[in-house]
């Protein structure tokens, strides 16, 4: 891809979820340590602290979902841009099958994980995780696959890990119900991200989850090295416009989260 090919995302977006997160965006507004200055959004409004109460020079919304509503705006928003970003060059990030081995009396999972793979050109991609249940199998296993790649993965924590199931969904038994799985990551600077899927098999829909997110980090990752080459090179040719452009964006990308070890592996 040429440098002067990255573009931003199209400004054809859902209404309502515009509309939503505007007003989410009210509710949560963030403050510095003088109270009465406003935050800039990425819309370019400023809002003003009105809608919530500031406990430790932070804005408590009084809207219960007003944070998660417009966080997940957020993320959508910089998702359709690192897609917009690298293209062809996305990395997908699903689950095509797995090997489960739980010695129940130990504590112990061993998790064995074929991604699908997406270029017959290459062997599928594999790995293995080990922990003291699945979900911690699975994401030990995929942040010490990726991470060597793309070190921000380390920057990430878990904070939230929620199922529920609609039993009024299955059959007669209810065995078969859809179950709803829900991922949350906090980044370095202290964000969280929320990831959710749906279905029927709990471990099938916990994979889905968590590649999801790994999914999301690893290409905001691949974006922001991309913008940071085609930054320099706009630079060597003096070409402000595309300086500009690149600028803006990276600062949207880097908002995922800290980005100082890849800076100092392209220096």
């Amino acid at each position: 891809m040429s440098p002067d090919s990255v573009t931003g995302p199209s400004p054809q977006m859902d209404r309502n979820l515009c509309l939503s997160a505007f007003v989410d965006g009210l509710a949560y507004c963030l403050v510095t340590k003088s109270s009465g200055n406003s935050k800039k959004f990425s819309s370019g409004v400023n809002l003003f602290p009105l809608c919530g109460i500031i406990i430790n020079e932070r804005v408590v919304p009084f809207f219960p979902k007003a944070e998660q509503n417009y966080m997940q705006y957020e993320r959508q928003h910089t998702a359709q841009l690192i897609q917009q970003i690298l293209g062809s060059n996305f990395l997908p990030v699903k689950t095509q099958s797995y090997q489960l081995s739980e010695d129940v009396a130990m504590g112990e999972c061993l998790l064995e994980v074929t991604l699908k793979n997406y270029d017959e050109r290459v062997s599928p991609v594999k790995f293995q995780g080990r922990g003291v249940g699945f979900v911690d199998a699975l994401y030990d296993g995929l942040v010490a696959r990726f991470a060597p790649e793309y070190p921000s993965l380390k920057t990430l924590s878990v904070v939230r890990f929620e199922v529920s199931g609609n039993i009024a969904s299955g059959q007669d038994a209810g065995t078969d119900a859809e179950v709803a799985v829900t991922l949350s990551i906090k980044n370095s600077y202290g964000t969280k991200f929320e990831f959710a899927t749906q279905g029927r098999s709990l471990v099938a829909a916990t994979c889905k989850v968590v590649c999801e997110m790994a999914e999301y980090f690893v290409n905001s990752e691949r974006a922001y090295i991309m913008l940071y080459k085609a930054l320099e090179d706009a630079r060597s040719r003096n070409r402000q416009d595309l300086v500009d452009t690149f600028q803006a964006q990276m600062a949207q990308v880097v908002k995922s989260t800290s980005y100082s070890d890849v800076i100092e592996r392209l220096k």
